[in-house]
């Protein structure tokens, strides 16, 4: 449970230069929001309608494009990463965007047949920025604020950089054992661990977004205090105006689109921003939310 006495005081979110050496046109988007984090027994029957249709709307736009388990892969942003992640010596891994599409392109033969999706669920709010990932064709991965490192004045930090030798982390899974990392490895990571192996392809098991939230004295749940994060590792702009099939994603507006659509399973956002080489780091100011004080200020207004 990310408990708001928990959280740093101020959080730094930065690309490393050498990030730019080999992606130059990297691009990461982020939203620090909070939220209680529900199973599907605890949601309410509007929330669960409102995340069905989300998600049966992420399918039903790759269908749409007549996008098939045959020929997803073929799809640019798929591409665009496979290339990313063969720089990885990651063998048999691949991003998370393409896990999804693989998985929604499969859905979709349903949908054609007259039948309903079936994408699973996860969380309400997992639920929804899986949601956008789809319908935004960009990765997306979130960390638990409270969980990030901070020094004794309540500084926390979050870089974007390649591992260091010897580095490792244990991802979030059934399948929890250590991932080790080599040089050539882009990793989220805070100033004392991995948070993100191989951009956002798996979260490290120590900061992930719990499943549910603790409840209140009162019954109800408590929030979490999470960063969203969506990534691109190249830029294109005006990439909503070309076909799916020529997209390689646009993490400004999967986090435009997230922070819409979050009050919808009750969420708060209070700041987003936008990464890039000509803007490669910010810091943030929590103290107000630690004193709940906050006011909603967002950095970007709009998709540029």
């Amino acid at each position: 449970m990310s408990s708001i006495t928990n959280l740093p005081s101020s959080l730094t979110v930065k690309i490393e230069p050498s990030i730019f050496e080999k992606f130059p046109n990297a691009k990461i988007s982020f939203l620090l929001l909070s939220v209680p984090v529900l199973l599907k027994k605890s949601q309410s029957n509007a929330e669960q309608k409102f995340l069905s249709n989300l998600k049966q709307a992420s399918v039903q736009q790759l269908v749409d494009v007549e996008v098939t388990p045959d020929n997803y892969q073929a799809l640019r942003v798929c591409q665009s990463w496979k290339e990313v992640f063969g720089t990885f010596q990651a063998e048999g891994k691949a991003s998370t965007i393409e896990n999804l599409l693989r998985r929604a392109a499969t859905e979709g033969d349903k949908i054609r047949k007259g039948q309903k999706a079936d994408v699973g669920s996860i969380s309400n709010f997992v639920d929804l920025y899986n949601s956008v990932s789809r319908s935004t064709l960009t990765p997306m991965g979130a960390t638990d604020v409270a969980k990030i490192a901070q020094d004794e004045q309540g500084q926390a930090e979050i870089s974007l950089r390649f591992a260091k030798e010897g580095e490792g982390f244990v991802p979030l899974g059934r399948d929890a054992v250590r991932v080790d990392l080599t040089p050539t490895s882009v990793v989220y990571a805070d100033q004392k661990a991995i948070l993100t192996g191989f951009w956002n392809w798996r979260d490290s098991e120590h900061c992930c977004v719990p499943p549910e939230s603790q409840k209140n004295a009162d019954g109800s749940f408590a929030p979490e205090y999470i960063l969203l994060v969506a990534d691109q590792a190249e830029q294109d702009g005006g990439a909503l105006e070309k076909p799916i099939h020529e997209r390689p994603g646009d993490a400004e507006e999967a986090i435009l689109r997230s922070k819409d659509l979050l009050h919808n399973i009750g969420g708060t956002w209070y700041t987003m921003d936008v990464l890039s080489a000509s803007r490669p780091e910010v810091t943030l100011d929590l103290s107000k939310i630690k004193e709940n004080e906050v006011t909603v200020t967002p950095m970007v207004e709009s998709h540029s």
